[in-house]
Order: structure tokens, then C-alpha cells, then sequence
């Protein structure tokens, strides 16, 4: 099967180990540094640019600043998850190593 000329392809699969690229800022706060943020990938959309909805992690999730939490919710944004391209996230070896040692020990 061919891909449609506009379309890209996905560089991550759903269920993926990333990390944010180190400069990375949030879209909706220009002022927050994303860089070395952690998730899973949650969803993937193939389209002119692959774009990913990344699960944030617990560890992620606990370094969010009470300030942005506070704005997020104030403006109906939510916080655990956010859509990034494909040129903001790389592979999260370090957190795929320790889920493979966990599951091998398991």
C-alpha cells in the first residue's frame, strides 16, 4: 500500500517511551521549558507532520509547577497529556531499559 503523497510517517508507535527534546517550549505557556519531559505515547496522527499525544508520566506529572497546573485548569487546558510533533520528542531509552528489566524479572 502507498502512503498519500502529503502524509507522513510515524516515527513512534502508541505505547512508546519518549522524552521532550531539550529547548522544547509549551504551546500554550511560551515561558514553560518542555525539554527532558517524559510520556507514552498515547495516540498517533499521520498527517503533512506526524503529531503524537504524549501521557505525561508520574514522575513528569509531579514536576509540573503548581502555577501551570493552576493556569491549566483555569483555562480548561489538561495537564497529564499534550500533542507534540515529531521533531519535539525522542525515544526514552532509559525509561524502555528499565520497563524490559522489569518485565524480564517479572
Amino acid at each position: 500500500m502507498r502512503q498519500a503523497q502529503n502524509e507522513t510517517q510515524a516515527g513512534f508507535a502508541k505505547g512508546t517511551a519518549v522524552r521532550v527534546r531539550i529547548g522544547v517550549m509549551d504551546p500554550d505557556f511560551p515561558s514553560m521549558h518542555l525539554g527532558g519531559w517524559v510520556g507514552t505515547v498515547a495516540r498517533v496522527h499521520k498527517g503533512e507532520l506526524a503529531a503524537y499525544l504524549v501521557q505525561w508520566s508520574p514522575s513528569t506529572l509531579k514536576s509540573v509547577p503548581p502555577a501551570i497546573r493552576d493556569c491549566c485548569e483555569k483555562e480548561d487546558i489538561v495537564f497529564d497529556k499534550m500533542w507534540l510533533l515529531e521533531e519535539d520528542l525522542e525515544a526514552d531509552l532509559a525509561t524502555k531499559r528499565r520497563l524490559q528489566a522489569a518485565m524480564a524479572t517479572a
